[in-house]
């Protein structure tokens, strides 16, 4: 994932992002089990961040990866369920000026690590050879985070330890699939992304007195169209639309943790099969809308981003 961000201050300057590159990684195996589909996966479901620390001394990073042991079964021609539990490690890096009445007294860099704990659960319909339905919930992952906090002033360094604890969003997803011809398949989904309990996180210091950090970080919906065409018995094409609302409120947006009015996104890719090995390769760009927000609020300004992604599978079947 490539990401560049834009931000004008008040002033009317306008300050640029370093390009944030996120590895995004994905290994896992699937196999029979009985009448049982069983794998495990690493699999990272969130990652974002932003990179002013050049300009503003801004930045930020949050990532969780997930190590992911899965299981399905084919209840009936039609039915198939399926479950799975993850142990996540979650990363929270942060550099933000500690300002007090209007003036900066240095920069604060935090990071912080931890582990946390979710499930999954979902279903999927197949009344036809032309149509499927699935369904699945995501339930939130609360992390547990321990890390440590360094004001660095023109008198020195000043750190501390402190644990907190965040929560990654659930998500409750709804897809359609259909296939109007042997080589066309259509497919729609809606994706509730749940921020419910990411209003604040508590930083609970062992020397400096706790702090509370106000997130405010809204609940959104993401929607997606796509379509697949099999030009060949090894050989398929793929494309794609994706918008995803805003996430985090007026409030408390700034270029730490910054965000635009919605976002779209566009995709092309393929998926090439010989024999044993399968190839799947894409190319998606989101474009985030231009955001205003209002000199009421601590981040005023204007935002607006860019996003590259570039994805490449490999698969192997024994």
């Amino acid at each position: 994932i490539n990401a560049s961000i834009s931000y004008t201050d008040p002033t009317g300057a306008t300050h640029n992002s370093d390009t944030g590159e996120y590895f995004v990684p994905l290994v896992g195996a699937t196999g029979n089990i009985g009448d049982f589909k069983a794998g495990v996966a690493l699999v990272t479901p969130n990652m974002f961040g932003s990179d002013f620390k050049q300009e503003l001394d801004m930045c930020s990073k949050l990532g969780l990866a997930n190590v992911t042991p899965a299981v399905a079964y084919k209840l009936t021609d039609n039915w198939s369920i399926g479950a799975s539990v993850s142990i996540g490690y979650g990363m929270v890096d942060m550099t933000q000026p500690y300002i007090v009445s209007g003036v900066s007294f240095g920069a604060l860099d935090t990071e912080a690590r931890g582990f946390g704990y979710s499930y999954q659960v979902g279903a999927l319909y197949e009344p036809t050879g032309w149509l499927s339905l699935g369904s699945s919930y995501q339930s939130k992952t609360r992390v547990e985070l321990d890390g440590t906090t360094t004001l660095g002033t023109a008198a020195g360094e000043m750190e501390d330890d402190f644990s907190s604890v965040f929560y990654f969003p659930g998500r409750f997803h709804l897809g359609v699939g259909v296939k109007p011809m042997e080589k066309l398949l259509l497919a729609v989904d809606a994706t509730y992304m749940d921020y419910s309990s990411t209003d604040k996180a508590d930083l609970n210091y062992d020397q400096w007195a706790d702090a509370t950090m106000a997130l405010d970080w809204e609940s959104h919906w993401v929607y997606g169209i796509g379509a697949e065409y099999s030009a060949s018995n090894n050989l398929k094409f793929r494309t794609g639309l994706n918008y995803q609302e805003q996430v985090i409120s007026d409030s408390t947006l700034n270029p730490v943790t910054p965000d635009t009015n919605g976002g779209l996104s566009a995709s092309l890719g393929f998926g090439w099969k010989k024999d044993k090995l399968s190839i799947d390769a894409a190319y998606a760009h989101a474009w985030g809308m231009e955001r205003d927000v209002p000199l009421t609020n601590a981040g005023a300004g204007q935002y607006s981003a860019s996003v590259d992604v570039v994805s490449v599978a490999v698969v192997y079947h024994w």
